[in-house]
């Protein structure tokens, strides 16, 4: 038996409450079906249903009543004229992680239920005319949990929320979609029933085994990816032992599908696939062994930040920004003169090699190239 590839989630108003637990009752029982003639076991929630909370009562009046309001930047898109900011004092009083500004063209529109809270995220699409924000749900210790807003402008660039995809419903999206067998200590995860990945748990033996109701859960570890043509929500699956209280996170795969968002708040789920980001990670200096490169992706714009400095050299690349081409990474960033610099980064196996190939400073020539290998 296997599972269909696209399952449609209709989003949340008051009065379809009854109808989508109807439908989320019947992928359970399909998923616990197909599980059963597989000898699999289901992966289930951590989340529960719940509405975005609104900003307090207090908050609210002040942001109405401010003559000024202190707020830090999200995002600028200079060519489309469109800027996010998020909220952060209402005269003297704290908005409480509460609240974004979108500006059009001059025109400034306030969204007070979007938290600015855990660096939220926000991208421009000129080709559709959406302005994509991401929101933090929940945080704390192995928790990053995020809603996800789809923004539109009325005609006199006013801005409002035409649709939202809530970190619930992609849970029950996803989570009937998704599968385990454990053996000893090996786990092995499933998508629409078939394998993507096997894991060899060296924790296991120390915390009593999986958990022999439920090993594996996804929810606590929700985000949102907006830097491509449609939005991708980023999964991190947890493993529930005998023993202990927390999910452990360590040798999980990082789970990835394209959603689509439509006007009436229908969500489409493609694909689940392994995500694979090949160059993120922290790195030694393979001649000086000090630990001297970070690269991270941006869920932004699905580029990289760079973070590079040299043996005997100051801190000069801690601001730049990467791109994957056919043939590697290629990045630009700021010397320690001040001025750009630019270069190529080839990963082989768990050694990057990084060839310095637009360069105006007198220690740094073209051509030079530097080898790191990840801790």
């Amino acid at each position: 038996m296997k599972e269909e590839r696209f399952f449609f989630v209709i989003l949340q108003s008051k009065s379809e409450k009854d109808m989508k637990k109807r439908i989320w009752m019947m992928s359970c029982a399909v998923a616990l079906l197909t599980a059963g003639c597989t000898g699999r076991q289901a992966v289930r929630g951590t989340l529960e249903q719940q509405e975005a909370e609104a900003m307090p009562t207090n908050v609210a009046q002040a942001l109405e009543q401010a003559t000024k309001v202190s707020m830090h930047s999200v995002m600028y898109d200079s060519v489309n004229s469109i800027s996010v900011w998020g909220l952060d004092k209402a005269d003297q009083t704290p908005t409480e992680g509460f609240g974004m500004m979108v500006m059009k063209g001059g025109k400034k529109t306030t969204l007070p239920t979007i938290r600015n809270t855990r660096e939220p995220l926000a991208r421009y699409d000129a080709k559709t005319g959406d302005l994509w924000i991401t929101s933090s749900e929940m945080e704390g210790t192995g928790v990053q949990v995020e809603r996800l807003y789809k923004v539109r402008f009325h005609d006199d660039s006013t801005a409002y929320i035409a649709a939202q995809i809530a970190p619930y419903d992609v849970q029950q999206a996803l989570a009937p979609r998704l599968s385990y067998t454990t053996d000893e200590q090996l786990l092995t995860l499933y998508a629409d029933g078939e394998q993507i990945a096997t894991i060899k748990d060296q924790m296991t033996d120390s915390m009593g085994g999986f958990d022999n109701e439920s090993a594996v859960w996804i929810g606590e570890q929700l985000m949102f990816d907006i830097g491509g043509e449609s939005p991708k929500v980023i999964v991190v699956p947890g493993v529930k032992y005998t023993t202990g209280l927390v999910l452990n996170y360590e040798q999980m795969p990082t789970l990835t599908t394209t959603l689509t968002l439509a006007d009436d708040g229908t969500v489409s789920a493609g694909d689940i696939k392994k995500l694979y980001l090949p160059y993120v990670g922290s790195y030694v200096d393979v001649e000086n062994n000090e630990p001297c490169l970070d690269i991270t992706y941006r869920r932004q714009d699905g580029k990289y930040n760079v973070d590079m400095s040299l043996f005997r050299m100051t801190t000069f690349l801690d601001d730049g920004i990467g791109t994957v081409s056919d043939v590697g990474l290629d990045y630009t960033a700021t010397d320690g003169e001040g001025l750009p610099i630019g270069g190529r980064i080839i990963l082989q196996g768990d050694t990057l090699t990084v060839t310095f190939t637009d360069s105006q400073w007198d220690r740094i020539r073209n051509g030079q190239k530097v080898s790191f290998v990840k801790q």
